[in-house]
């Protein structure tokens, strides 16, 4: 599938070993409908489109809503928050910082969701970081991982994300209306 040489992981902010990165990445990889294209794209944009619904799902959560339930502006303290919240669960930064997914088993039709949050299932598509990419500091213009993946498979728990979801939805409203 892929060789070592083609990944070439680098330790990431939150000290993930380089072989777990490689490993990480080889799971991503078996979403892509083309392995060679997505590792191309990884290569040379630093992220690649892949399929929720078979080997993850995600939950889009506004920035808003996850500073909300953060209490944190600041993208070091909001991950920190987000690692106790979703249990180490991975979750992944839009290009342009709007969005936080975090990455969830596949489940499916998710019913009841707050108002804002959006449910990527079967057929969806996400852009994904390669594993390495966790400072935003050093890879603001793209996609990165406020909380990388540490483990292949391993994943946030649906209830979690949800659950952070409505508390920062919650929270965003009632700090708007106090204003």
């Amino acid at each position: 599938m892929t060789e070592p040489r083609d990944l070439e992981p680098v330790t990431g902010a939150h000290g993930a070993e380089a072989l777990s990165s490689v490993a990480v990445a080889e799971w991503l990889l078996f979403a892509a409908p083309d392995t060679s294209q997505a590792l191309q794209d990884w290569r040379l944009t630093g992220t690649t489109v892949l399929p929720c619904g078979d080997s993850f799902s995600a939950v889009r959560i506004p920035a808003a809503v996850v500073q909300a339930a953060a209490n944190r502006r600041e993208p070091a303290a909001i991950a920190e928050r987000l690692v106790d919240a979703l249990l180490g669960g991975p979750v992944v930064v839009s290009t342009d910082g709007t969005s936080y997914f975090a990455l969830t088993p596949s489940a499916g039709p998710v019913r009841q969701l707050p108002a804002g949050i959006e449910y990527l299932g079967q057929s969806a598509l996400l852009m994904v970081p390669r594993p390495d990419l966790t400072d935003p500091r050093l890879h603001g213009h793209a996609s990165y991982w406020a909380v990388p993946m540490l483990e292949p498979g391993n994943l946030c728990q649906l209830d979690a994300a949800l659950q952070l979801a409505a508390v920062g939805r919650h929270r965003h409203l009632t700090k708007g209306t106090e204003q």
